[in-house]
């Protein structure tokens, strides 16, 4: 650093995260203190690591515990908790004639004749 530069210019040299960039955390599995976590990418890619792996998107897994998972990128930590989706849910689509609703849809108006 020369005279004259701001240190707190100085930032680090990783990309901004957001939310969609992130995993989400599917399970937590192991034995004997050795947990392992499984992943789930917005492109719908899979994959388990286990603490101080390094997964993709950059990611280095600093913590694995059944209560939650604690992902490293640079100097920045991101706690993810197991299950908990990190993109928004897509909208679902409007039921065709014939078809009925499932548990997961909300009910479907029938309108009186």
């Amino acid at each position: 650093m020369k005279a004259g530069d701001d240190p707190m210019a100085q930032s680090n040299s990783a990309p901004p995260v957001v939310a969609s960039d992130l995993p989400t955390v599917t399970g937590v599995s192991g034995v004997s203190g050795r947990l392992v976590a499984t992943f789930r990418y917005p492109n719908g890619g899979t994959a388990s690591a286990s603490s101080g792996t390094e997964i993709a998107g950059g990611f280095v897994v600093s913590e694995v515990s059944l209560n939650r998972v604690v992902l490293t990128k640079g100097d920045r930590r991101f706690p993810l908790q197991s299950g908990v989706v990190t993109q928004q849910p897509t909208q679902q689509q409007p039921l065709l004639p014939g078809q009925f609703p499932t548990l997961s849809q909300p009910p479907v108006a029938i309108p009186a004749q």
